[in-house]
């Protein structure tokens, strides 16, 4: 995305400090916070002029102004007011590029309880904002420290137990306690790169877990045979708790992996079709 040729947004910018200054009516740099009741107007609904002959025809004698324009802060991750419009997924080109353009431009004033504002925002401003959240997550976590803590995560028994299959947003609910990724993940300031790390670990378990898993079938008819005679194995007649019995067999085979319920079945099988006959 590159940076747009006009300036429409720092074009009503102009303008609504030139009706400032005509009007000369006071105005404050800021919009009311924590509104309980607000009338929004955005620039394609209605001009900023249109906007200034309402606010004169109702008697206003206070307004509303912030016009925000990006700064250093902004394009280093720092916080962004939370404004409707532009692009929802793109990243901006060049985020250095849009330093001092202005990106949107508020007016307001209250009338019989009621703040009613103006609103133009700039239509590559979410895509700035996405863009400057990737440049600051980046800087905190950097490939090094992802595949460090990924490196972490792959070694832990907690990840090994996981059924096999399960997607990255399921294992990042499983580790939402875990004691090193967990704050991570609920940081906003962490959860990116945190997730970006829990990923990769899941993807080196989940390809650990198919290796041990070729290596088991490839030796399944010795397991079957340990199986067979395994007194616990022996002591049960239901199937549920024969596979209870191969899974088990088969986790303390594989070095602490949660092997596939296919392998697991087909032992519990083998091993029944094994077992010594009742006299």
């Amino acid at each position: 995305m590159t940076v747009p040729g006009d300036d429409a947004v720092g074009a009503w910018a102009d303008r609504v400090n030139a009706l400032v200054a005509a009007r000369r009516v006071p105005c404050l740099p800021a919009l009311p916070a924590d509104v309980r009741s607000q009338v929004v107007v955005t620039a394609d609904r209605m001009g900023v002029d249109e906007f200034f002959a309402v606010a004169v025809r109702v008697g206003a004698t206070l307004l509303y102004r912030d016009v925000e324009v990006v700064t250093p802060e902004h394009l280093a991750g720092g916080p962004w007011s939370v404004l409707d419009g532009g692009v929802g997924e793109e990243l901006a080109d060049e985020p250095e590029r849009y330093a001092g353009r202005v990106m949107s431009v508020r007016v307001g004033f209250a009338h019989q309880g009621v703040v009613h504002t103006w609103v133009a925002v700039a239509p590559w401003r979410e895509a700035l904002r996405r863009a400057a959240e990737e440049l600051a997550r980046v800087a905190l976590w950097p490939d090094e420290r992802i595949a460090e803590l990924a490196g972490q995560l792959a070694q832990d028994a907690e990840l090994r137990l996981l059924p096999p299959g399960y997607s990255v947003s399921a294992v990042e609910r499983k580790l939402a306690d875990h004691a090193v990724v967990g704050p991570l993940l609920a940081s906003p300031q962490d959860r990116v790169g945190a997730g970006k790390a829990v990923a990769l670990a899941w993807e080196r378990v989940e390809a650990a877990r198919a290796l041990v898993e070729d290596r088991m079938r490839e030796r399944l008819g010795e397991f079957a045979e340990g199986l067979a005679f395994d007194p616990e194995f022996l002591a049960h007649d239901l199937v549920g708790d024969r596979r209870k019995d191969a899974e088990r067999f088969l986790f303390d085979a594989s070095g602490g992996y949660l092997l596939s319920r296919t392998i697991i079945a087909e032992l519990e099988s083998r091993a029944r079709k094994m077992r010594p006959k009742a006299p």
